[in-house]
């Protein structure tokens, strides 16, 4: 094999990803949870801060599940979560 000739540019294959693809590849998406006893609310925001998807979903893993295969690429997440509220007045 001599790898010192150029190929042919007819041998030579090329990918053309599109923009979209691109842009998932490359994307950070930044996802908040607000946890409550029978529902979820999640918002993900992309690298830039653009919401790119928010809803409203019942607390069981395949629900969760389904809404971060959506979103293909790099994932950050952050539960808020409480118990209850107490006031000292």
């Amino acid at each position: 094999l001599d790898i010192s000739k150029k190929a042919p540019a007819s041998d030579i294959r090329s990918v053309d990803l599109t923009q979209k693809q691109r842009h998932f590849m490359e994307t950070v998406y930044f996802t908040g949870i607000d946890q409550h006893k029978r529902t979820s609310f999640l918002t993900t925001l992309d690298q830039d801060g653009d919401i790119v998807r928010s809803s409203k979903l019942k607390n069981n893993p395949d629900s969760i599940r389904a809404y971060f295969r959506t979103l293909p690429g790099k994932h950050h997440a952050t539960v808020e979560t409480t118990t209850g509220w107490l006031l000292n007045e």
